[in-house]
């Protein structure tokens, strides 16, 4: 076969093709390679959903409404001498703040869109023997941490991932936090530890709910206005004589009582892990934009539409707003593969596996 001409498929040949050919638009392409390395339910649902089109029929309804009132605006050019206006501006108006509307919404979407495609980074972050370690192995149900009465015993981050219901939790266990140590190297562990709850997608701030809550109250206090998306996770529940409702700070009322050694209520613990990152629950029906591509082209569709109601609002003349809006249809056009160029396409299509 070599012989006679035959060589080996370049990486996602046989998609580009399909592309090429208009059997697939290059959403839809993209789509492909995110089923092949889909890692979850969820990221396989979210990717078959692409593949069928549901983006892409979203997107052409944006364009398709935007192509109507372009060439509306293009025909006013045509008789500008005579003061015409062809376009209603109170329905263009309206139209476009239902395309806002539509676009900010595709926007949120790729917050969950991008934890379902590459995971949520969760820190696990609180005071040296509070049980972080061992919360981290009841988990993964395997004692991955080292785990010891001795403060301090851990010193780096250690990372695991850990799948519940079909989404990826990237699990960081950190060294302990305390206000003073002479250990050079526990001082530095404690500064990654800040630097990874800082850029987590979730915190979980483990305490021992048998001693003084003083200093979790104080924590609680500053995630909030460092803007933190944390759950307080009371550890040692089962040495605890009462409970945290009768603590004197309301705010702990919603921490989660837990057991980590024993195993006691992690499952309420995961349960509000999905809750709390997934608001509003996992719908994979609905679209949702988990390309970095698509995301920025939406950005910039968004800001066009904003401009082009404000040109509106100003009585912009029509020339000036057929701007914003071929603005608008060029990036949608974009992301479906309606405008693009080679190098583009030769970058989109080389991370895909051979052939496919």
């Amino acid at each position: 076969c070599i012989i006679e001409g035959a060589r080996l498929a370049r990486p996602g040949e046989f998609t580009q093709r399909a592309f090429l050919k208009g059997k697939l638009d290059l959403a839809q392409a993209e789509s492909v390679a995110d089923l092949i390395v889909a890692g979850t339910r969820a990221a396989q649902r979210t990717a078959l959903q692409g593949l069928k089109g549901g983006f892409s029929a979203e997107l052409s309804v944006l364009r398709e409404q935007l192509l109507q009132f372009s060439a509306l605006l293009e025909l006013e050019l045509d008789f500008s001498q005579e003061d015409v206006e062809f376009a209603d501006r109170e329905k263009l108006t309206a139209l476009l703040q239902q395309l806002e509307r539509s676009t900010f919404s595709l926007l949120e979407s790729f917050k969950l869109g991008n934890a379902i495609r590459n995971g949520i980074a969760v820190a696990i972050i609180g005071k040296p023997n509070a049980g972080k370690s061992t919360l981290l192995n009841s988990l993964l149900n395997e004692n991955r941490a080292l785990v010891s009465d001795i403060p301090g015993t851990t010193r780096d981050t250690i990372e695991e991932v850990l799948n519940i219901e079909g989404i990826l939790f990237r699990l960081i266990d950190t060294a302990g936090l305390r206000s003073q140590t002479t250990d050079v190297i526990e001082s530095a562990g404690m500064e990654r530890s800040i630097e990874k709850m800082r850029s987590a997608d979730l915190v979980l701030y483990v305490f021992d709910c048998t001693q003084p809550l003083e200093e979790v109250i104080a924590w609680q206090q500053q995630a909030k206005i460092e803007g933190l998306n944390f759950l307080l996770v009371a550890n040692k529940s089962d040495l605890l004589n009462g409970s945290l409702q009768q603590s004197d700070d309301p705010a702990l009322n919603d921490a989660i009582m837990i057991a980590a050694k024993t195993g006691q209520h992690i499952k309420q613990l995961t349960d509000a892990m999905i809750a709390k990152v997934l608001t509003g629950g996992l719908d994979t029906e609905h679209t949702i934009v988990t390309n970095a591509r698509h995301f920025q082209a939406l950005q910039e569709v968004h800001k066009a539409l904003l401009d082009a109601r404000h040109g509106l609002a100003a009585q912009l003349p029509g020339d000036l707003l057929a701007l914003e809006i071929r603005r608008c249809l060029q990036y949608l056009g974009e992301i479906t593969g309606e405008i693009t160029n080679e190098d583009q396409l030769d970058f989109i299509f080389s991370k895909f596996c051979i052939g496919k």
